[in-house]
């Protein structure tokens, strides 16, 4: 193998999540389980989704 060569490198994400009590914020986080079983590659479409459901969440809740 040489050093420009791609390795593949398989992780477990670990994911200890805690509910909230809020459905949208838990809603939101357990979208991140989908990382478990989805390519390194499509990791930050779910990342990037959980992130907006949040601010859409703390939006409201600052609005209300």
């Amino acid at each position: 193998m040489t050093e420009n060569e791609p390795t593949e490198t398989l992780m477990a994400v670990a994911l200890d999540v805690v509910t909230t009590g809020d459905i949208r914020v838990d809603s939101a986080l357990a979208r991140l389980s989908d990382v478990q079983s989805l390519p390194t590659d499509e990791h930050s479409e779910v990342f990037e989704d959980v992130h907006q459901r949040l601010q859409d969440a703390l939006a409201d809740s600052q609005n209300a």
